[in-house]
């Protein structure tokens, strides 16, 4: 494989994930032209890219697709679940081949031939759809097309087999367009009101004038609900059908169709940004090693920086001392520079997350919809590459175990379709995430009950809320009945609670019956660089992420002079807390300072102590990696070197004490 055949293999997994989020929203809005738009795009790309690096196989599986796609683009074809399947499929075959770099198998027409035959096959069957010209009329406008909710209240009485202006005046509105309506009575057979829920090419002055001449015997609310037609998509349709029947709210009906008009802006925005604009915000692909070495000699001109700091105030040079503070703030935004270099969007993430929430609700026979805020939130490359398997598996739990199917979420008086939402948004130097669902919730007895079988608890054993759902991260732990082949095996959420440690994050969940339940994830924006409180132990110096750090106290030194290492009598804030002593565990008692300053921490939620001889400061540092001595020291996470030159160790608080559970008494 020469490096032109590899570049090629690199820029279509690069489209591929842009054909992804393309052929999601075109199923969530199928008369949208934007995302049909992009993904003809894509394919024409794919097809030129491929027969010119060798790939023909590939450059003819994209031809017959994108044959499928320009017959929707001509009115010839509509856009439906098995046209997507069959498109995300295809290039799913593409993409794994891509990636294994497999170049006998790419070279090879056998591989590609069922997918072949699937799309010829499908085109064929929607021939005779090209010739049908009231189905050409009908779609060229469907553009048009709004959606309206009349709410329609008489201020007479009336009934529905009268003859009253009224009735015949809502059948004609009826005509405008495509409708479904209700009609609630009284015991009486009057009515009370009328909803009506109709998809027009009509404005909405042209509907209000109908009612013009009998305004003094009703009351009429006309509302824009989508810019499409809501009651052409069976997915649609079936959530105005649950309004109408008062399955769901008016309020839960605004936020499904909020999420429709979001999708629809975005992608006509998209299509409509002047051309000016994609050359100011041009992209350059950087190799990711370039952008590591970039961040490596820029963490050592930091460095250099805080030496010269030093220097200058000692030899108390006012010159030298005026460029050295010139230099440090150069310095400071060279750095913020470099950092916002490798920084991506989560937006990346939430293609994959649909993909995920469409394939699996499908294969359960579930009706789930999937909602992301906030995705423009940028994050450090390698933490959403370490997050993106956490992060799936959650949201596949959340389809599998939270999200009940369609008849027991009726019955419950639920809408028929669940929802997983993804909502991100920054916080200082944080990254906060929220993963949450409308289904059944956990159910904390059944969970606390499987914890006393596998012997993780004692009946006795006092849990609070946030202890029982902790629960959930021991490995083994599932409160499934059957074994899956999604899940079920109590393997993951204790990988998930590991990973998001290793990334000095947490997660907390919360969850109500019958409510559903949400996972608290906050992660720091980037793994180079970490706020620590900088501590000191006789000549070693330490660094301990603020992020972990609950309070801080200072108490005699005497008082930890005891064997155990880590001691759990020692009373803070009247409290009883288990301290570990850094200078009992690593130094010998000579030189002990009068008083040790406890700093009180969170490790799996439960508060620890460490003690230290003295605090120097809190500072941002730059986290460098340890050398092969430090490999089996796991409770060091790695290294600093301060203005001055020494070197202090970042330690891992949950891994410190992990290392020394036996000693606790």
């Amino acid at each position: 494989m020469d490096d032109n055949q590899k570049q090629f293999i690199e820029d279509m997994l690069d489209l591929f994930n842009q054909l992804d989020e393309g052929l999601m929203q075109l199923e969530a809005t199928p008369h949208a032209s934007a995302p049909l738009e992009q993904v003809f795009r894509i394919m024409h790309t794919v097809k030129g890219a491929a027969n010119m690096f060798g790939f023909e196989h590939i450059g003819d599986l994209a031809h017959h697709l994108e044959t499928l796609f320009d017959h929707v683009r001509e009115g010839h074809m509509h856009v439906t679940d098995e046209l997507i399947s069959i498109t995300l499929n295809a290039f799913d075959k593409v993409r794994d081949l891509l990636q294994k770099k497999n170049l006998d198998k790419l070279m090879d027409s056998r591989e590609f031939r069922g997918h072949l035959d699937r799309a010829s096959l499908f085109l064929k069957n929607h021939e005779a759809i090209s010739h049908d010209k009231s189905f050409l009329n009908r779609l060229s406008t469907q553009t048009a097309f709004v959606t309206y909710l009349l709410e329609i209240t008489p201020s007479i009485e009336i009934t529905s087999d009268g003859n009253h202006p009224l009735i015949y005046i809502i059948k004609d509105v009826e005509a405008l367009g495509v409708s479904k309506i209700r009609i609630q009575a009284r015991e009486d057979k009057t009515i009370d009101h009328w909803k009506l829920v109709l998809a027009t090419v009509s404005s909405q002055e042209e509907i209000e004038s109908y009612f013009l001449f009998v305004e003094q015997d009703c009351k009429v609310i006309v509302s824009t609900l989508a810019p499409c037609n809501l009651l052409e998509t069976p997915v649609w349709a079936s959530t105005v059908e649950e309004f109408l029947n008062q399955r769901i709210t008016k309020e839960q009906l605004d936020t499904f169709c909020a999420g429709i008009k979001d999708q629809t802006e975005t992608f006509e925005n998209k299509e409509n940004e002047p051309s000016h604009r994609n050359h100011q915000q041009a992209i350059i692909k950087v190799k990711k090693h370039k952008i590591d070495d970039l961040l490596n000699k820029i963490s050592e001109l930091v460095i250099l920086k805080s030496q010269l700091l030093n220097v200058a105030h000692q030899t108390h040079n006012v010159a030298l001392n005026d460029v050295a503070e010139r230099i440090e703030a150069v310095v400071s935004q060279l750095l913020g520079v470099s950092l916002d270099i490798s920084l991506i969007q989560i937006e990346t993430l939430v293609t994959q997350f649909k993909r995920l929430v469409r394939d699996l609700s499908r294969s359960l026979n579930k009706k789930v919809n999937f909602i992301s805020k906030g995705v423009d939130t940028e994050m450090d490359k390698d933490i959403i590459e370490m997050m993106t398997q956490p992060l799936l598996h959650i949201i596949r739990n959340a389809v599998d175990h939270g999200i009940e199917h369609p008849e027991e979420r009726k019955s419950q008086g639920k809408s028929e379709h669940g929802t997983i939402k993804l909502n991100t948004f920054r916080s200082n130097a944080f990254i906060n995430l929220i993963i949450s669902d409308d289904g059944r919730g956990i159910d904390k007895d059944r969970l606390v009950n499987k914890a006393i079988e596998q012997g993780l608890i004692s009946r006795d054993t006092q849990l609070n809320d946030d202890e029982v759902f902790n629960l959930i991260f021991h490995p083994g732990l599932t409160t499934a009945d059957t074994i899956s082949d999604i899940s079920g095996r109590g393997v993951g959420m204790d990988v998930v609670k590991q990973s998001i440690t290793e990334l000095r994050g947490s997660i907390k969940v919360s969850s109500s019956p019958g409510a559903g339940t949400q996972f608290y994830i906050k992660l720091p924006i980037s793994r180079s660089i970490i706020d620590g409180l900088l501590v000191k132990v006789a000549d070693t110096q330490y660094i301990i992420p603020i992020n972990a750090i609950e309070r801080i106290d200072r108490i005699p030194s005497s008082i930890l002079n005891r064997k155990k290492r880590i001691q759990s009598g020692v009373m803070i804030n009247e409290k009883p807390l288990p301290v570990l002593s850094l200078r009992q565990q690593y130094y010998d008692e000579q030189d002990t300072p009068k008083t040790s300053d406890i700093i009180t921490i969170k490790v799996n939620d439960k508060s620890k102590g460490i003690a230290v001889d003295h605090i120097e400061g809190m500072m941002e540092v730059i986290l460098k990696p340890m050398g092969d001595l430090y490999t089996n020291q796991d409770f060091i996470s790695g290294s600093a070197i301060l203005g001055d030159g020494a070197v202090a160790l970042v330690l891992d608080p949950e891994r410190l004490f992990m290392r020394h559970t036996k000693n606790v008494i």
